[in-house]
């Protein structure tokens, strides 16, 4: 294995043992630590998971979460550690793709992806997006190289681990139908072709077919938590959302990478040669417009499915279209290290693009989140000193709930959903965006801030009601 690929592990390593100790944070607490605690504490005795957990998706994550619990026991450095393994898969593959791509591609691609604050956040959450990265990645590496075995690994990761796995397999499979321009309308092609995903479809539909069978719905239903994100948008909504995506896909400093690849390609149309000619990257601008396809219409179509790690297949296809586009440019060395650099330095921006409190935020995928850990401790450690119960303090998503459910530590005791009609008490973090506009000025304006804990872009208050 080239030595690039050791000093990525290594950073790796080093992000792992700086994010061990955090307790689960944002959409975690229910993808992960609830659903594999049920698995822990019912010994895997149904593959459904109970309606108040059920999010729709294949629970493959949290059974496996629920298995290195019994095996290792059940703590937070045993739940981060679960996810290293798919985080080596990405840095190798990421390291192989990039070579068959074009020479260098492999040592510049996984700096590129790994301080990407949507990938890079990702990797130090126990999160299940981790696996469908990797399994994304398995199963092109595998299209690719004309390995099918891991194409069927690798989509068999993603069906097994969410709704929007079993949509990338599916974008794969349009992707390699596309690629082969003059195979296109060929049956024989595509049945040829399918062959490598019958596993993770039969997986799929299995699942589906049972989850339809003993719970009478798919993905979400009326009475669920999820609901009112899973609502239909009108045309005006659907016009919103079109304004959302395009944000989503400058944010963060993403915006930095389609200016670069913008100059690249007016440079090599104006002196060299139309882009998608050169060689790879006609495919990956195929891919790019397939995973863009398939993960924006539900983005479009419905109320609030539209997180950025949603995006996250196309945001791979992206990056690893850019630096192909770069390094097989006319530019010249000077120029292909500056605009890489520029590129670089404006992603790690993004770990640094707060917007003002009234504007919801993707904190899971910035860095900009991680004083949230020491800010809620130090909230639990001062109501503890003051001697004020958790369950009469009230506060918004990610707190609600037994502390447990967060930090694996066996408390059952926890922050209990806002009122400020009824409660004394409100525990208020930046990272939290469920607060209104309208909360947030009564708050300030009528409410005492009885503690103030500041750390890096974040705050944490406690308001106490004025008597």
């Amino acid at each position: 294995m080239r030595i690039s690929f050791w000093i990525y592990a290594t950073l790796a390593v080093l992000g792992l043992f700086l994010s061990c100790r955090h307790p689960f944070f944002w959409d975690t607490t229910q993808l992960a630590s609830r659903q594999a605690q049920w698995f822990f504490d019912h010994r895997f005795h149904s593959l459904l998971l109970p309606a108040v957990i059920d999010s729709g998706h294949p629970p493959g994550f949290g059974m496996y979460l629920a298995f290195l619990w019994q095996l290792f026991g059940q703590s937070l450095p045993v739940s981060h550690f679960a996810v290293f393994p798919f985080i080596l898969i990405t840095i190798a593959v990421l390291a192989k793709l990039g070579d068959r791509l074009h020479p260098g591609t492999g040592d510049w691609l996984p700096l590129l992806i790994f301080v990407d604050p949507v990938f890079a956040t990702q990797s130090t959450l126990v999160s299940p997006d981790n696996v469908v990265i990797a399994g994304f990645l398995l199963g092109l590496y595998g299209s690719w190289t004309h390995q099918r075995w891991l194409l069927v690994v690798g989509t068999l990761m993603l069906s097994a681990t969410s709704m929007r796995g079993m949509m990338a397999t599916a974008g794969l499979y349009v992707f390699e139908i596309l690629a082969a321009e003059k195979k296109v309308l060929d049956w024989r092609f595509g049945l040829q072709k399918m062959l490598a995903y019958v596993p993770a479809g039969l997986l799929s539909l299995a699942f589906l077919l049972l989850h339809y069978q003993a719970k009478g719905w798919i993905g979400f239903h009326a009475d669920s938590p999820w609901a009112p994100s899973f609502a239909k948008v009108g045309w005006s909504g659907l016009v919103r959302n079109a304004v959302v995506l395009i944000l989503r896909l400058l944010d963060f400093g993403r915006i930095f990478l389609w200016l670069s690849m913008g100059i690249i390609a007016a440079i090599i149309w104006r002196y060299w040669q139309p882009f998608w000619k050169l060689d790879h990257v006609r495919r990956l601008s195929i891919l790019c417009l397939v995973m863009l396809a398939m993960e924006s219409f539900s983005f479009l179509v419905y109320r609030g499915v539209n997180l950025h790690r949603y995006l996250g297949p196309f945001f791979l296809s992206a990056d690893i279209l850019f630096v192909v586009l770069l390094l097989k440019s006319c530019l010249s060395e000077r120029w292909k290290s500056f605009l890489f650099a520029f590129t670089l330095i404006g992603l790690i921006s993004g770990h640094f693009w707060i917007y003002p409190p009234y504007i919801a935020q993707s904190w899971d995928t910035t860095l900009a989140h991680w004083p949230h850990y020491a800010l809620r401790q130090k909230m639990i450690d001062y109501l503890d000193q003051k001697h004020i119960p958790l369950n009469e303090v009230g506060t918004a998503f990610p707190e609600i709930g037994p502390l447990h459910w967060r930090d694996l530590s066996q408390q059952q005791r926890g922050f209990t959903a806002k009122n400020l009609e009824q409660q004394s008490y409100i525990f208020y973090l930046r990272t939290m965006n469920d607060f209104s506009d309208a909360e947030r000025i009564t708050l300030f304006k009528d409410w005492k801030q009885e503690v103030v804990f500041q750390q890096g872009f974040l705050t944490a208050i406690l308001f106490k009601k004025m008597d």
